[in-house]
């Protein structure tokens, strides 16, 4: 367990900061990074080409069921790892923050190229200011695969050129998410994001653009929470299918647009708006940007 660092239980915390671990091998979990039963805090650190045969490729945390235990992840870099699961990163409940990170050109042969939750846990995520770029899952979650419980919020993120083998390019959910001011772009296989469970799930100030299958798949077999869309790009049209075997709705405000957003350089990472782009300011009016201004 964990070819670069083992972990285990009730060390509170440790502190891993200006480190990279490169081209460690685990047979099992956590190419990387192992962390069981600890809390765990990562400052500018890269994980690079790590593989783990079955789970977390770059790093394998679980919270041990104390649902105390809280991995921090700040400013680094998870780059090319692999694994059965979890090509960049598996989730075993816990409480996660992801701020400022590029996760990118991960692999998993199954689920969750980027970040994988696994089923029966549940897990809080929090990521802002991230990358999920690149990513490639065999089955879901070409960025993410967010399976069966939990919870998770994404702001101010990036999710693009993902590729899927099934279900969900970008994002595959099946436990509540509230995605805001993110762009999800590029991604194929799967669609954009897919929705698989019923929560009340919150999608708000998005924009979807140029993801190959489509933006939003519904797949949802009863439901009694909504879905809320509001405020967000579709340059495509609005983009929703439905499975042969759906029953949920999707809400869709009225407040949604239809135009191309206007980013500077997509081709080369740059997803910052054009001046001249009709987004700027065009947010939900309850959301406002740093400067104070209505949230693009």
């Amino acid at each position: 367990q964990g070819g670069g660092i083992s972990i285990y239980q009730n060390y509170d915390s440790i502190k891993l900061q200006d480190l990279s671990i490169e081209s460690c091998t685990s047979d099992w979990n956590g190419g990387g990074i192992y962390s069981l039963g600890s809390s765990l805090e990562m400052n500018n650190v890269s994980l690079v080409n790590n593989t783990a045969n079955q789970f977390g490729g770059g790093i394998r945390f679980d919270d041990d069921n104390s649902d105390s235990r809280t991995l921090s992840i700040n400013n680094s870099i998870i780059e090319s790892n692999s694994s059965g699961n979890g090509g960049g990163i598996f989730l075993v409940s816990g409480n996660t923050t992801i701020n400022n990170t590029q996760i990118k050109s991960n692999v998993a042969e199954e689920h969750g190229g980027g970040i994988y939750s696994e089923p029966f846990s549940s897990p809080s995520i929090r990521i802002s200011g991230s990358i999920i770029n690149a990513n490639t899952a065999g089955s879901t979650g070409g960025g993410l695969s967010l399976t069966d419980y939990g919870s998770t919020t994404i702001r101010r993120s990036i999710i693009t050129n993902n590729q899927s083998g099934s279900w969900g390019a970008g994002i595959y959910v099946n436990h509540e998410i509230n995605l805001s001011n993110s762009v999800i772009s590029g991604n194929s296989g799967g669609r954009g994001v897919s929705f698989h469970s019923d929560h009340n799930h919150r999608i708000v100030n998005t924009i979807f653009n140029d993801n190959a299958s489509g933006n939003i798949m519904m797949d949802v077999y009863t439901q009694e929470n909504q879905i809320q869309f509001e405020f967000n790009n579709m340059k495509d049209g609005h983009g929703v299918s439905f499975s042969e075997n759906n029953t949920g709705e999707i809400s869709i405000s009225n407040d949604n647009f239809i135009f191309d957003p206007l980013f500077i350089n997509p081709e080369a990472g740059d997803y910052h708006l054009l001046p001249d782009s009709r987004m700027i300011d065009a947010g939900h009016p309850d959301s406002l940007d740093s400067d104070g201004t209505r949230s693009d």
